[in-house]
């Protein structure tokens, strides 16, 4: 992606992290303070970040099977 396009698809982004914020802060009806609004839009951007990152698939490689059967870890412990 040229440098151009990798701009407007963040400014284009971060319009969406604004509309969405205000939405959810609306129904919410949560009125934001002006000097408030910078650091929870910051807080709201790094929480869509974190979820992201969770979303992601992992391989097997990255997420052993050992993680999800007890059986398997109490086996090691033991």
């Amino acid at each position: 992606m040229a440098k151009q396009e990798t701009l407007v698809a963040l400014e284009q982004d971060e319009d969406n992290i604004l509309r969405e914020f205000d939405a959810l802060a609306s129904r919410a009806q949560l009125q934001i303070p002006d000097d408030r609004r910078a650091g929870l839009l910051n807080g709201y951007r790094e929480l869509r970040h974190m979820v992201a990152l969770l979303r992601n698939d992992l391989t097997p490689d990255l997420e052993p099977a050992s993680t999800f059967d007890i059986a398997a870890v109490a086996k090691v412990r033991s």
